[in-house]
């Protein structure tokens, strides 16, 4: 089977979040059950590049706005999605080769084009879209009501939809509940791949620094933004440190607005300030994924204050590595870390508190809980599992696609061949 993966985020280079790190596990996965990969990221002022990466063909292309689809500065948002739905099916049709079936984020739409122009069967998977985002950063009025709307159009059109159960069970719900007809839709959790335990011992050369002598540090990764709540953790920050005086809490993700404007690391600082605990707070910034991995390892308790996921890979990838986790009880969290976590409401400071300080206290049952948590991960979210499962809603996007008149257009050419033959490899 002939797989295009559609995705503006595709680490190294665009390394911004989740689906950059869903699309670099699932497509290597998929490979290796035996699917021909292939991953289109569109994205401005990128140059354009055909590489092969760990079996897959990565296709780097600049987005190029059409004469007349500049930007809109009434309608950012909204006009994001259409500009960028039309370039990535006009790139698309350029490539040599004609996919079997293409898959692409419901988020920005990316895939829209792509369904409307009804030539390939599409399945689209829901990360988080902008209905689930916007109520968290602040964005209203008509310009998100119709980029929620170009999402919902994007999924509609589709031939299947993919999700966690969890997100089905939230945005899956509304958007049947908003449809006449939907796409078949199928429960299907983001691939994690489980490292073979490796001790981190610190140094001078580790990105993070050397540990102080005596600290203990509590690590939360992900965008700093209202969504993921890392105040919760400044907020509990006192509390700890009377505890446990050695705890050092560390941030690391990129830095995004407030939603009435401002930085929010700009933010956790003064909080920090304002509570006393500013010299126990350590805000890193964005850090590559490879970074950010080493980062968890690292940890004596990672932890996910957030309000609102629809998975989580800082969590997932924390309890692959076989870090104690204390996670929001959130549905995300509890779908996949139930039992093997210590769950605590989002906005419960004491018990943030509380669950960190009983961890740091007892490594025994740290320890423990660490290794609860990677073989639940590696039970669910083993990626030659998901691969096998996506491959098999892939065949039924095929021959929904082929029943609504769907399919190849053309067959692959000689570029495709010479790619394959001398394109570098990662």
């Amino acid at each position: 089977m002939r797989i295009l993966l559609i995705s503006q985020e595709m680490p190294p280079e665009t390394d911004w979040g989740g689906i950059g790190t869903y699309v670099a596990a699932l497509g290597p996965a998929l490979a290796a059950a035996g699917a021909e990969v292939h991953l289109l990221s569109v994205v401005p002022g990128q140059p354009a590049s055909d590489r092969v990466v760990d079996g897959m063909i990565v296709h780097r292309r600049g987005l190029r706005r059409p004469p007349g689809m500049g930007r809109a500065t009434r309608l950012p948002e909204s006009w994001e999605r259409v500009t960028v739905a039309a370039v990535v099916e006009r790139t698309r049709r350029t490539l040599d080769f004609a996919p079997d079936v293409v898959e692409a984020p419901e988020w920005r739409a990316e895939g829209l084009g792509v369904a409307l122009g009804r030539r390939v069967p599409v399945v689209v998977r829901l990360h988080s879209a902008a209905e689930q985002l916007f109520p968290y950063s602040g964005r209203t009025g008509r310009d998100a009501r119709l980029a929620v709307w170009l999402e919902r159009r994007g999924v509609a059109a589709a031939d299947v939809v993919v999700s966690t159960p969890s997100n089905l069970a939230d945005l899956g719900a509304r958007l049947n509940g908003g449809a006449a007809a939907m796409p078949s839709m199928r429960a299907v959790n983001l691939p994690v791949p489980v490292p073979v335990p490796v001790p981190v011992v610190p140094g001078p050369g580790d990105p993070a620094g050397p540990v102080p002598a005596g600290a203990q540090r509590v690590t939360f990764v992900g965008r700093l933004e209202r969504r993921k709540g890392p105040e919760t953790l400044v907020a509990a920050a006192h509390a700890v440190l009377a505890e446990v005086p050695g705890a050092r809490f560390r941030f690391v993700g990129a830095d995004t607005g407030l939603p009435g404007g401002g930085s929010y690391a700009d933010f956790l600082h003064t909080e920090a300030r304002r509570r006393g605990v500013e010299h126990a707070i350590e805000v890193a910034g964005h850090r590559p994924h490879a970074d950010a991995l080493a980062e968890l390892r690292r940890a004596a308790v990672c932890a996910f204050p957030a309000r609102h996921e629809t998975f989580g890979y800082g969590a997932a990838e924390a309890a692959a590595a076989g870090r104690p986790v204390v996670a929001s009880r959130i549905p995300a969290f509890a779908s996949l870390l139930d039992g093997a976590a210590l769950l605590v409401d989002p906005g419960d400071v004491p018990g943030w508190a509380q669950a960190i300080v009983g961890l740091l206290r007892d490594p025994q049952r740290a320890q423990q809980l660490g290794a609860a948590a990677a073989e639940r991960v590696r039970e669910r979210c083993a990626p030659d599992r998901i691969a096998a499962e996506m491959l098999d809603a892939y065949a039924y996007a095929e021959a929904r696609g082929r029943a609504r008149g769907r399919g190849r257009q053309r067959r692959p050419g000689t570029r495709e061949r010479r790619i394959r033959a001398n394109t570098p490899v990662s």
